[in-house]
């Protein structure tokens, strides 16, 4: 394994214990707490501690929520918005610059990966849209995911930005609700029929993007198989036009 790898493996594991370790509630609260009290500097701290959790695999809805609390339902999606375009993004380039190289070097062992690869690579800005759209998937883990991928870096930001609009919309607009940073933090924030709503049209963009993945995954898997030979299996050459010609008269 690479000096590189090892490194990123340390950082992960270091991350990890301190994601499950440190008082990371406590030292939110009390970020979020300075961005109340100090609003010149409000939008600007709040972004970067956005994307820090983001890229650091922290609760993503959390930061959602106390923006609704903090600038209101506009100001708010907007920062919301911005910032975990942002935070994904980076994700990914880290996810890629970090975990590719690794995946790619054990290919060899998984026959499917470039097939799949390249689909994600075709069919990547509509796998990502749809996948931002679901609840099912967790949001700051799945930019890593994708970060093994060869999907452009454009597609992905483009996706990534107007799939967690709707998203992102509601959650803000819970935390307007809020009465203070304590009911944000708990998650204790008033809920409308608009959750459920946005639940059940989460699921079905789940729906859609399994039929989506399954069928981009089985074409690329028969386009394979038409371009290289099972192993062991050789393809019948192909006649030239005249001996195929002298071929077909003599049958005749």
């Amino acid at each position: 394994m690479r000096k590189k790898h090892i490194f990123a493996l340390i950082i992960l594991v270091l991350l990890a214990l301190a994601i499950w370790q440190l008082p990371v509630k406590t030292y939110l609260e009390q970020a979020l707490l300075w961005v109340e009290a100090n609003q010149g500097l409000a939008w600007i701290v709040f972004g970067v501690l956005y994307i820090l959790a983001i890229v650091l695999l922290l609760p993503a809805s959390l930061f959602s929520l106390a923006a609704g609390y903090l600038f209101g339902l506009l100001q708010g999606w907007l920062l919301v918005v911005v910032t975990a375009t942002i935070g994904a993004s980076l994700s990914l380039l880290v996810g890629r610059s970090l975990l590719r190289g690794w995946v790619l070097g054990r290919a060899r062992d998984m026959p499917n990966f470039a097939n799949l690869d390249d689909a994600v690579s075709k069919k990547g800005f509509l796998i990502v849209f749809l996948t931002r759209l679901s609840p099912v998937f967790p949001f700051s883990l799945i930019n890593y995911v994708y970060g093994v991928t060869k999907i452009t870096p454009r597609d992905y930001t483009i996706a990534t930005f107007f799939g967690i609009m709707p998203g992102s919309l509601l959650y803000v607009y819970f935390g307007t609700t809020a009465k203070n940073l304590q009911e944000v933090l708990s998650g204790n924030v008033e809920t409308s029929s608009g959750q459920q709503w946005f639940l059940y049209a989460g699921l079905v963009a789940t729906l859609i993007l399994t039929i989506v993945i399954t069928r981009i995954a089985k074409h690329a898997l028969i386009q394979a198989a038409h371009i290289e030979p099972a192993p062991g299996v050789e393809h019948e050459p192909e006649l030239e036009p005249e001996n195929k010609n002298q071929t077909e008269q003599q049958t005749q």
